[in-house]
């Protein structure tokens, strides 16, 4: 325990400086202390007679969507063959800030990864803390819950009971989208990293049911169940297709209006109108939407970088024949271009190879 601590210590020693206080990292790495040290192989969670059988089936699909990952080209190293129990509901609070009126946001520095437009917490009154912080700057804030994160290959990343209590197809995704983190990430582009990974999670689930439906006839008991999973994981693709539209012309309608010579106050004012011409249509179809309650530039940012310019990733995995090998090549080409001259937006790099001259980007 002692040694995990230690090193987690080294790892994040430099963010004393640049973005965190010593209790933040201090309790940074007693929380991760604690969950790699309750880790214990699935195999042997599975054996546990304790364990839920439907805790079990969910345990199964994430080794076998590790084993998927790395059909793919994805190498999950060590990764998610552990499990680790969570003494909470909540993993973590990430909060977020925007001006009202720009989409200038809050940023954080943490070594490795570069700047990021949020910052997790382990405990909600220590986000609320930073959101108050954040107001008190002249920021709007915006809390949301996390129940997963990668250690970018640092350690061997376990599934969380936290994980465990989403539906199936929804526990792949997030195999398969943090074993992409493990592989890439490019530095100070937060958004091209979690729209690739938020792609490469979604068409991996899609493309993990149907190779196991391929391999049972369609009298097996289990044949419905898996079509059922591939029809969650196809609707979720959609789901997000149509949110990243929404979310786009929300934020090109804004960042016009924010550029605008209107005073702030006709500015807030406007934005509501805006704001509410794109939500509007939603509320009414889905009226427990759970998101975008009030006009917030923190939380309307959070979405885009997670769904910027998703299409594309989707174009190129065309473009590449639908083949993981060729896409992966393509996206290690842009990181390598990125990597030699940091100046590069791998955004528009992007957009070129899939024939768009300019894109707009907010990393």
């Amino acid at each position: 325990m002692k040694k995990i601590i230690r090193i987690l210590f080294i790892m994040l020693l430099p963010s004393f400086f640049v973005a965190c206080s010593p209790s933040f990292v201090l309790q940074a790495a007693f929380e991760e202390g604690k969950i790699l040290w309750n880790r214990e192989y699935i195999q042997d969670v599975l054996e546990d007679p304790k364990v839920t059988p439907e805790d079990k089936k969910k345990l199964k699909a994430v080794l076998e969507a590790r084993e998927f990952a790395k059909q793919i080209g994805l190498d999950p190293g060590e990764s998610y063959t552990m499990y680790s129990k969570v003494d909470r509901e909540i993993l973590l609070w990430v909060v977020a800030g925007s001006k009202p009126t720009s989409f200038d946001f809050a940023t954080w520095w943490f070594p490795f990864v570069g700047e990021v437009p949020y910052k997790g917490f382990f405990f909600q009154d220590d986000a609320e803390d930073e959101a108050r912080s954040l107001k008190f700057t002249g920021y709007e804030s915006y809390i949301r819950e996390a129940d997963a994160f990668s250690t970018l290959g640092w350690f061997n990343d376990p599934v969380l009971s936290t994980t465990l209590k989403h539906e199936e197809s929804t526990i792949v995704n997030i195999v398969i989208h943090e074993t992409l983190h493990r592989n890439i990430w490019i530095p100070d582009n937060v958004g091209f990293n979690e729209s690739l990974a938020n792609f490469v999670g979604l068409q991996g689930a899609i493309e993990f049911y149907y190779q196991k439906l391929e391999q049972i006839s369609p009298e097996n008991a289990q044949f419905s169940e898996w079509q059922n999973h591939l029809f969650l994981a196809e609707n979720g693709k959609k789901q997000n297709f149509v949110l990243a539209q929404i979310v786009r012309q929300l934020y090109e309608e804004l960042f016009t209006l924010y550029e605008s010579d209107l005073c702030k106050p006709a500015k807030l004012k406007r934005r509501k109108e805006i704001f509410d011409s794109h939500i509007d249509p939603i509320r009414k179809i889905n009226p427990d939407l759970s998101i975008f309650k009030t006009p917030n530039n923190a939380e309307i940012i959070q979405y885009y970088l997670y769904l910027q310019q998703i299409e594309d990733f989707d174009r190129l995995y065309t473009l590449c024949e639908k083949n993981w090998a060729r896409f992966f090549a393509k996206i290690k080409e842009i990181q390598e271009k990125t990597e030699e001259d940091s100046e590069e937006d791998p955004f528009l790099l992007l957009g070129a190879l899939v024939g768009r001259e300019k894109v707009e980007t907010a990393n």
